[in-house]
């Protein structure tokens, strides 16, 4: 025992304290597995993850396409929040105030901001209002078909370009603030 740390005592009201929760939850799986009835079917998930299509032959489905995306979206939206968080994390141990002021605020903001919150602000104003002004959406289309196949297997389809690029935007802005803590 450490000093100035005092041994704790286990009294028969932490006893029956335990003994309510574990009663709990035996209770609630009880509830879980006589209480549900539904039969898990999972032989439907093979059709999620690839089909065949009658020009094409097997195609990649929703659940492998969204898999695809994750990985994508991660991959670009870490190679954005890397430097940015060097860069607020060096403004944050600056010798500067206003330095320090500006990436903690920023730092205190996007950690504190609930994520969700992020993502609905950037895909219905980022995505729909701000990024169409620039025109990147047209600027690809109108590239030969190999830089738009490049866009395709490297990003997303260019249909939705502006959503891909405001969700890469919004998660690296937010992998930003915890690399910068």
């Amino acid at each position: 025992m450490f000093p100035g740390q005092q041994k704790l005592k286990w009294s028969r009201l932490d006893s029956i304290l335990l003994l309510l929760f574990v009663s709990l939850i035996l209770w609630f799986g009880y509830r879980i597995e006589i209480g549900l009835s539904y039969q898990w079917n999972w032989s439907a998930i093979p059709q999620y993850l690839v089909r065949i299509d009658a020009e094409e032959g097997w195609v990649v489905n929703f659940l492998l396409q969204g898999l695809l995306m994750t990985i994508k979206l991660s991959v670009w939206s870490l190679l954005l929040a890397m430097p940015l968080g060097l860069i607020v994390g060096l403004l944050r141990v600056s010798s500067h105030l206003f330095n320090q002021l500006v990436g903690g605020f920023y730092v205190g903001l996007l950690r504190n901001l609930p994520p969700l919150v992020l993502i609905l602000l950037f895909y219905f104003f980022v995505s729909d209002q701000v990024l169409p002004r620039f025109g990147i959406a047209d600027l690809v289309a109108a590239t030969p078909v190999s830089v738009q196949s490049l866009v395709v297997f490297f990003l997303t389809p260019v249909a939705q370009l502006e959503a891909f690029l405001a969700a890469v935007l919004t998660l690296a802005l937010f992998e930003g603030a915890y690399i910068a803590e």
